[in-house]
């Protein structure tokens, strides 16, 4: 979920930044609300463009912070 991926950028970070989830701009967006359980699988998109990713999430998050940071 959205949320957890903020949580392991603040971890990877070591941000002080808190998670907020603001209510009343969900409203506004018609009530939007994350979906529960998700489990995303990229075995159609391998299957489908002989798509094969070439770096994981952590490492991924980690080179994208590092280039930000310099």
């Amino acid at each position: 979920s959205v949320f957890e991926l903020a949580k392991k950028i603040i971890k990877l970070t070591k941000s002080k930044s808190k998670i907020t989830k603001n209510s009343n701009q969900l409203v506004k967006l018609g009530g939007y609300e994350d979906i529960q359980q998700r489990v995303p699988s990229i075995i159609k998109l391998k299957k489908i463009i002989k798509w094969k990713a070439k770096i994981d999430l952590d490492n991924g998050l980690k080179k994208m912070i590092k280039t930000f940071i310099k």
